[in-house]
């Protein structure tokens, strides 16, 4: 990071604003994204945009297809996913979801998505290459998928939420930002099963 800054001749304190996925994801890794970013706000008073990462994944897609459905391995036979709907008006489009981001059970999977999703839809996500196989054929033939979108939540993602008017993006303050976990933790489980 300070590297990058270097390159455009910025330091910290030049920062407005910081951005940042709150979760579902790795559990490491969202403490790890979230202790570093709400360091930083607080240091510098400044304030944090935060959204769940399904949603910044689907942000892309969500300009060019009306809804998008999102799903990333989860681990342990799990797929995290969402649904996300865009509508437009003269110049701003709002951005809904219809379900909340959630952790499924790969049996369960097909039911959801056949319950919820009645027509062709583009879905993004690594979890769509990892449980193919596990797919049913009718399944599939609802999931379109585009070669120009990426499986993963990148950070420059948060661009499609300048301009756009949603309750899944929120500027909070360092003290109010907290992970999305929608499943337990290996410990959890361990301790759960015991």
């Amino acid at each position: 990071a300070q590297r990058l800054l270097n390159n455009h001749g910025l330091s910290w304190p030049d920062l407005t604003q910081y951005c940042v996925s709150t979760g579902p994801g790795s559990f490491t890794g969202i403490r790890v994204a979230l202790t570093f970013v709400k360091s930083m706000a607080y240091s510098f008073s400044r304030p944090v945009l935060t959204t769940d990462s399904l949603f910044l994944m689907a942000l892309p897609a969500l300009q060019e297809y009306e809804s998008v459905f999102c799903m990333q391995s989860a681990f342990r036979n799990l797929i995290y996913c969402a649904l996300y709907q865009r509508k437009s008006t003269e110049n701003r489009s709002t951005y809904d979801q219809i379900f909340q981001p959630t952790a499924i059970e790969i049996p369960d999977f097909r039911n959801q998505f056949d319950r919820r999703v009645k027509s062709e839809i583009c879905v993004v996500g690594r979890g769509y290459s990892q449980f193919l196989q596990d797919l049913h054929p009718e399944t599939l033939k609802k999931m379109k998928r585009s070669p120009r979108l990426s499986d993963e939540p990148l950070a420059q993602n948060f661009l499609y939420l300048l301009g756009s008017q949603t309750d899944l993006a929120k500027n909070q303050e360092w003290r109010d930002v907290s992970p999305l976990y929608v499943r337990a933790s290996e410990a959890e489980e361990k301790l759960k099963n015991k």
